[in-house]
Formats: structure tokens, C-alpha cells, sequence
């Protein structure tokens, strides 16, 4: 069996096992998460209200408040706990307006069911105030400890001053350890974006991005050859071809997802400037081996080590904004999965290209050889932009 039948085989068997994986994990991930809470701040004519939503296992568990199983036993223990959240938030919750506290009372508590995996909502109002465009909100609710994956969202019903009526999951801020504090204003708000923004955004990571897109040319580069004692050589048929470029883009996205995974569901620390020359070093390795193929059928073990590279940098270039998104489940599957478009694109632009020349001297010679000094470069070039702060 030629290599190029070998790949395509291989290729579906490591979607299968992605595709196994997503049927395990996904149910869970997809559970409406107890390590988020939210609040939502609605614009009155006259003074703040809003709510607080909390998972009951967190109550109990961080608060010791009684979760009993009766629906009429636990309202009564809710409303009893009013108190000791009171207390709790004056702690780790506050609005600040022009700069001055703004105090706020809970008025009223009631579940959203009985289950212990079920929330509790705690209306709250503030006094009356001579409303400001903008608030300053400080959420530290259960980030007690930095490792902690509570995820307080911040989220508006409405806003009477300005006649605005928001849809009940418009999301605005999304706090954590590194931004704990963020300013709220009416007049700007732009929701998180979705599931499909986040597509789009891995798109871009590699279309608009140096690096990702300087490592899915050489990864395309000589997906139409394989290797033999050392040299490249034509991959002889298109289905073949396919075949070879699928493994190749399977693997990438898998160790790409890996560490993406990894970074965002364990908490990895960001490897901050050391990700970004995982990220160089992983780009002028393939751009080397596409000179010289000492490996051979060893490549795609490079594939896939220079795709974990590429997925710490992505890790790193989402520091900033990790918690600034309303659900971290949508920023991992789909920025991966943009990703993946934007390969699936390149390949479709350049790849009838690559294998109408594979035969020819001058592909050789000008796509493949300058075409990869090139790229090793300009991964040079980047690396040190990026280290003057200049590139992202």
C-alpha cells in the first residue's frame, strides 16, 4: 500500500478518535456550569437594580448555607441566608459611581429549582442616585483562591434612561483574577461575542496572525510530496494528495487543541514570551525540513510537535482576554474550529497550485526552497518584533 493510500486511511481514523473524544467530553462541558456566576444590572430611572445568580453547590459550599431538598424548605433557607450574603457581597462585590461607593441591599431570594446543580436568584436595588453613563464594577465572588475557575459575568436587562430593552444572555463583562475591576458603560455596550464570533476570530488567529499563517504555508508547502531515502517526491495521484493533507491538517489542529485545551480547562500558566519562540522554532523547524526531509515518515511527528507549539501561542495571544469572554467552552471549540476553516481555506486557494507544479524544477526550486527560507525568515523576524513588543 503507497504512502499516499496509507494517509488517507489514517487521516479519518484520528477524526474518529477526535469525534470520540467530543461524544465523552462535550455532554459535560455543555452542563450549565456551576463555577460561573452572574449579575445583572439594570438601569433604572432613578437607582440600580439587578440580580444576582449563584449556583446552589456553591452556596453550601462556600457560604454554608443549608440547600435542602424541599422546594418550600429551601426558599425559607434562601431567605434566611439573606444576611450572610449580604455580608459576603459587601465584600466581594461593589459599584462605584464618579468615583463614590454605591451601596446595595438584597431584596428578595428565591431558587430556580431544587436540584443541588440548580441556582439561586437574589434581587437587589440600590437607592435612589443621580445616575452616571458609566459604573465601575468590582466582581471577586468565589475567586477566593487565584486557581479557582469561577467565572463571574456581568450581564444588562434593560436601561430606562436610555429606552434600551437587552436580550436576557447579553453578556458585557466576564471577571476573573486579572480583571477583577472593569468599568460598565451604558452608553457602549458591545456583548461578548458568541459562538460564531469566536469562529470567526480563529479564522483570522491564522488568516491575520504572522505566525499561524507563516506555519500553515509551510505545513502546505510540501503536502504534495512524500518522502523517500531522504528526498521529496511527487505524490502521484489527487486522492492521494488529499489524503496526505488531511493527516497533516489533522495533526496540526489536534496538537494545536491540545495545548489550547490544556492551557484554558487546567489552568497552565501562560508560557508568556517563551510560547511565542516555541512558537519561531517550531515554524523554521519546518521550514528546514521542507530544505532537507531528514525524518521521513518521522514528519508528522513534527506536524504534530510544531502544532502543541503553535497551540501555546495561541494560549498566549488569548492571555489578555481570557476572561473576557462569556463562556471559555466556546472560546476553546471555536477558535480551533475557525482555525481549522481558515487551513481548510488556504489549502483550497493554494493547494490545486502546489500540485498542478509538484513535478516541475521550478516549483522545487522557488515554491518550495525560497519559498521556505522565506518563511524561516520571516518566523526570525516576527520572534524578534514580537519581543520589542511591536508584533502580537
Amino acid at each position: 500500500m503507497g504512502t499516499g493510500a496509507k494517509s488517507i486511511i489514517r487521516a479519518p481514523v484520528l477524526w474518529l478518535m477526535a469525534a470520540l473524544c467530543w461524544v465523552n467530553v462535550a455532554p459535560a462541558l455543555y452542563a450549565h456550569a456551576e463555577n460561573e456566576n452572574y449579575v445583572w444590572i439594570n438601569v433604572e430611572t432613578d437607582r440600580l437594580s439587578g440580580r444576582f445568580e449563584i449556583a446552589l453547590a456553591d452556596l453550601e459550599a462556600r457560604l454554608g448555607i443549608a440547600i435542602p431538598d424541599d422546594p418550600d424548605a429551601l426558599e425559607a433557607s434562601l431567605d434566611a441566608a439573606l444576611p450572610v450574603l449580604q455580608e459576603y457581597l459587601s465584600q466581594r462585590f461593589a459599584i462605584e459611581m464618579r468615583g463614590q461607593p454605591v451601596p446595595f441591599t438584597l431584596i428578595d431570594a428565591r431558587p430556580t429549582g431544587g436540584a443541588k446543580d440548580w441556582f439561586a436568584t437574589f434581587a437587589f436595588e440600590t437607592g435612589p442616585l443621580a445616575l452616571s453613563p458609566q459604573i465601575t464594577l468590582r466582581n471577586e465572588i468565589f475567586m477566593e483562591e487565584p486557581r479557582d475557575l469561577h467565572r463571574p459575568l456581568a450581564l444588562v436587562l434593560y436601561d430606562r434612561v436610555r429606552g434600551q430593552e437587552y436580550d436576557e444572555e447579553f453578556a458585557v463583562l466576564v471577571f476573573g483574577p486579572e480583571k477583577p475591576r472593569q468599568i460598565l458603560d451604558f452608553e457602549a455596550l458591545e456583548p461578548i461575542p458568541d459562538a460564531s464570533g469566536f469562529t470567526w476570530i480563529g479564522i483570522l488567529q491564522v488568516l491575520g496572525g504572522a505566525d499561524h499563517l507563516l506555519f500553515a504555508l509551510a505545513l502546505l508547502l510540501t503536502a504534495v510530496w512524500h518522502t523517500r531515502n531522504q528526498c521529496w517526491v511527487p505524490i502521484g495521484g489527487i486522492p492521494a494528495i488529499l489524503g496526505n493533507t488531511a493527516l497533516i491538517g489533522a495533526l496540526a489542529m489536534i496538537g494545536i487543541a491540545a495545548v489550547f485545551a490544556a492551557t484554558v480547562l487546567a489552568r497552565i500558566p501562560h508560557l508568556g514570551m517563551v510560547a511565542n519562540a516555541m512558537s519561531a522554532t517550531a515554524i523554521i523547524a519546518l521550514a528546514l525540513h521542507n530544505l532537507r526531509p531528514v525524518l521521513g515518515f518521522a514528519r508528522y511527528g513534527l506536524v504534530l510537535l510544531a502544532g502543541l507549539a503553535q497551540g501555546a501561542a495561541l494560549a498566549q495571544s488569548f492571555a489578555a482576554v481570557q476572561y473576557r469572554m462569556v463562556d471559555w467552552k466556546w472560546l476553546l471549540f471555536d477558535t480551533v474550529f475557525g482555525m481549522a476553516l481558515a487551513l481548510l481555506i488556504l489549502a483550497v486557494l493554494l493547494l490545486p497550485l502546489f500540485a498542478y507544479l509538484r513535478a516541475r524544477p521550478i516549483y522545487t526550486a522557488l515554491f518550495v526552497n525560497v519559498g521556505s527560507v522565506a518563511i524561516a525568515a520571516a518566523a526570525l523576524v516576527w520572534l524578534f518584533l514580537n519581543m520589542l513588543g511591536v508584533a502580537g
